[in-house]
C-alpha cells in the first residue's frame, strides 16, 4: 500500500443527497417545523454561521433552553444556542459571539435592535393615514432581501417603445403596410352596409305578409264562430219548447217530472247565453 494520498472523486459517487430523519414523522409544532421556525442567526462570523446552518440542516442543532452566562460580562444574557458571549459584548469588542475571534464582518442584526426599530416604526406610523402607512410598508418590503420583484403597474411607461418602435402611429402603419388594409376594410364595410339594408327590406316584407295572413285567419275564425252560435241557438230553442209542451201536457201532478223539466229549461237557458268567443 502506497503512502501517497489518493486524489480525485470518490470511488462510489452518491446518486442522491442524504436526507436526515427520512423515515421519521415530522412534528410541525416542534422547533424547526412550520409552526415554530428557527430564529435568524446573528452576531457571528460567516464561518460560524455556516456551522450553525449545517447543524440545523442535518438535525444536529440543540436549542438553548434558558439564558446562558456570558464569558465576558458574566450576566445571563446569552439567548442564542452555541453563543459564548452576549450580543452587547460582541458589539462592544467587535468579536464573534461563538468563536470570540475579532472580525469586521458580523452576520445579521441583533434581535433587540430589530424589536426596537419595529416599535419605533409603529409609533411613527400610528397617527398616519392608512394610505401613507401602506405605502411605507410596501417600500420596506421592497428593500427587504428575499422578497419577490414588484409587479409592473398599469401606468408604468418605462417600456413604452417596445410595442411601437416608431415615433407616431402613422409611421408604424406605413411600415407595417396597414394603410392598404384600411382602404380594403372601408370597401368591405360599404358592401356589408348595403347587404344589411337589403336584408332589412326583406324582413319588412315578411312581416307584412305574416300580418295579412293573421288578419285573414282571424276573420275566418269569427265567421265560423258566428255560424256555430246560430246553430246552437236553434237547437236550444227546440229543446226549450219541447220542455214547455211536456210540462203543459202532464200538468203539475208529478213533482219529480216538474223538477226535471225545470232543470232542463234552466240548462237550455244557460246554453243560450253561452258565448264561445269569450271562452
Amino acid at each position: 500500500m502506497s503512502s501517497s494520498k489518493r486524489q480525485g472523486p470518490p470511488k462510489h459517487q452518491n446518486k442522491y443527497a442524504w436526507k436526515p430523519n427520512a423515515g421519521c414523522k415530522i412534528n410541525e409544532s416542534e422547533l424547526g417545523g412550520k409552526l415554530r421556525p428557527f430564529s435568524s442567526i446573528s452576531g457571528v462570523c460567516p464561518r460560524c454561521k455556516e456551522q450553525i446552518d449545517w447543524k440545523r440542516r442535518y438535525g444536529k442543532y440543540k436549542p438553548i433552553l434558558e439564558p446562558a452566562k456570558c464569558q465576558k460580562c458574566g450576566k445571563r444574557s446569552v439567548r442564542q444556542a452555541y453563543h459564548n458571549i452576549c450580543s452587547s459584548c460582541s458589539k462592544d469588542h467587535g468579536i464573534c459571539a461563538k468563536c470570540c475571534c475579532r472580525t469586521d464582518d458580523i452576520v445579521g442584526r441583533d434581535v433587540s435592535e430589530l424589536e426596537s426599530e419595529r416599535k419605533a416604526l409603529e409609533e411613527a406610523i400610528q397617527n398616519a393615514r392608512e394610505r401613507d402607512r401602506r405605502t411605507l410598508l410596501r417600500a420596506m418590503d421592497k428593500k427587504r432581501p428575499g422578497t419577490s420583484p414588484a409587479v409592473p403597474k398599469i401606468g408604468d411607461r418605462s417600456r413604452e417603445g417596445d410595442l411601437f418602435p416608431a415615433k407616431t402611429l402613422d409611421e408604424y402603419a406605413a411600415s407595417a403596410g396597414l394603410r392598404d388594409n384600411d382602404k380594403h376594410d372601408e370597401d368591405h364595410t360599404d358592401e356589408e352596409e348595403e347587404e344589411e339594408e337589403e336584408g332589412n327590406e326583406e324582413d319588412l316584407d315578411k312581416e307584412d305578409k305574416l300580418f295579412t295572413l293573421r288578419k285573414k285567419t282571424e276573420a275566418k275564425r269569427d265567421n265560423e264562430t258566428g255560424a256555430r252560435s246560430s246553430q246552437l241557438d236553434a237547437g236550444h230553442l227546440c229543446h226549450y219548447w219541447q220542455s214547455v209542451i211536456g210540462i203543459i201536457a202532464v200538468g203539475v201532478s208529478s213533482r219529480h217530472l216538474l223538477a226535471r223539466s225545470l232543470a232542463r229549461i234552466a240548462a237550455v237557458h244557460r246554453c243560450r247565453h253561452w258565448d264561445p268567443a269569450k271562452d
